[in-house]
């Protein structure tokens, strides 16, 4: 992969989700504290930035029209490409007809409400820098706000197949055991001592036969649902069953495909981004400009939730130069160039050299502090979102997991299972690699 790349992807999903890599962890979820850009007024009361900048120098041999080049916005030479790329919250909520579920249950699987994200990015393409220099640039930010669907199987023809789908987050019953093909509630524990045979559901209290459920004054039919002292329906909450409640308090609860309305499905949504990308540059010596990208978010929020939503989240820089021209370092410039890189400023935003070590086109600005030329550790097998943990011990911690951690983690986040299966299949030549390197820092860069 493109050295640049590969740490800027590394930059951009640093802390998305941090081991235990489930839901459930405290950790996971406050979320989304690394390089957020949100809407002014709510940053302002909170704390939060509402824009981000940075400022790094570039030199530009014989000028910045290049060696032979004439001054002028339209003249051939230098020219820098600047792309802002960040994360949009995406909402992942699990429904049924036009119920909000929290977590479903399909045989042994998952399907978990949770926020993903989706990436972002805004690129200017060439600016040659004499234009820079004459003015700044702006872009818009404008993301519309979208929606999508996606069915969750729950069987052959959207049935319930056999083990059957449980629900969490409607009204139901507060258990019931169900036969082959049928729904469960709690667990598939049986409620108040109901049990029920293949295809029906008792109450409290009632055993039914083959087809048939009995209870203490209620009676279903194949397909119908029976609650203490209730009747039954056709159609309800049901695959070749029922669902056996005591009374129909609210938890967890059966559900088949063949609901009112549409199916069980997870339903995204993601809010409107709004915003400025300011590109600028003065000279500041011979031969060298300085740059500066500030990004502000002018979106509106009123509370921590909106502000995500309409939040540039890991938000960053990537500049690369062409014609010509070549970064300095904001650490280590050269002599003639170091109290002009002294006098840069930012804010959010650190810049350093990337790419190849000992390369000058490419800069990034990220919201962590890194040091020139950062690298992806060849041992590493894969993104584990955190940057400053030892691969080997994640990778242990992950392998060492119950199966019903490993289901809730593959439930969470489709790259919380990619890791989940990425640490799954490594050799043992590939863990024994991790357990550590010996490498000169004189003499090498990683």
């Amino acid at each position: 992969m493109d050295p640049v790349r590969a740490i800027v992807d590394a930059v951009l999903y640093e802390g998305y989700l941090l081991w235990p890599y489930r839901r459930s962890a405290l950790k996971n979820r406050q979320r989304w504290t690394i390089g957020g850009v949100f809407p002014g007024p709510h940053a302002g009361r909170v704390g939060d930035r509402s824009a981000a900048s940075a400022e790094f120098l570039l030199e530009a041999p014989g000028g910045p029209d290049g060696p032979d080049g004439p001054d002028g916005p339209d003249a051939p030479g230098v020219s820098v490409d600047v792309a802002v790329r960040f994360l949009h919250a995406v909402d992942r909520q699990v429904m049924l007809g036009d119920e909000r579920l929290d977590e479903v249950h399909v045989g042994d699987e998952a399907f978990l409400t949770w926020q993903e994200a989706r990436e972002r990015e805004i690129a200017s393409g060439p600016l040659p820098v004499a234009r820079l220099l004459h003015a700044p640039v702006r872009l818009p930010v404008a993301v519309a706000a979208g929606r999508a669907e996606q069915p969750i199987p729950t069987g052959d023809g959207g049935e319930s197949g056999t083990g059957g789908v449980s629900a969490k987050g409607g009204a139901a019953g507060t258990g019931g055991m169900s036969g082959n093909g049928s729904v469960f509630g709690n667990g598939g524990a049986a409620g108040n001592g109901g049990v029920s045979g293949n295809g029906g559901v008792s109450a409290k209290g009632g055993v039914s036969a083959k087809g048939g459920v009995s209870g203490t004054g209620g009676v279903s039919a194949k397909g119908g649902a029976a609650a203490r002292g209730g009747a039954a329906g056709n159609g309800g909450m049901s695959g070749n069953g029922g669902v056996s409640g005591n009374g129909g308090v609210p938890g967890n609860r059966g559900v088949s495909g063949n609901e009112d309305g549409a199916g069980l499905r997870f339903v995204r949504s993601w809010g409107a981004l709004r915003g400025t990308i300011e590109i600028s540059a003065v000279p500041v010596e011979e031969h060298a400009v300085r740059l500066r990208v500030e990004i502000v978010n002018t979106g509106v929020a009123d509370d921590r939730e909106t502000a995500v939503s309409a939040g540039l989240l890991c938000a960053h820089v990537v500049a690369t130069a062409s014609g010509g021209g070549a970064f300095v370092s904001p650490t280590d410039p050269p002599a003639r160039l170091a109290d002009a890189a002294a006098r840069c400023r930012g804010d959010g935003l650190w810049p350093v050299l990337a790419g190849t070590p000992g390369d000058r086109g490419a800069m990034l600005a990220a919201p962590i502090v890194l040091y020139d030329w950062p690298q992806v550790s060849p041992e590493s097998p894969g993104d584990l979102f955190d940057g400053t943990e030892i691969d080997r011990l994640l990778i242990a911690s992950v392998l060492g997991l119950t199966e019903d951690e490993r289901r809730e983690m593959a439930a969470t986040d489709p790259r919380a299972r990619r890791i989940l299966e990425r640490c799954a299949s490594l050799t043992s030549e590939e863990l024994l690699a991790l357990h550590g390197t010996m490498r000169d820092p004189r003499k090498e860069t990683w």
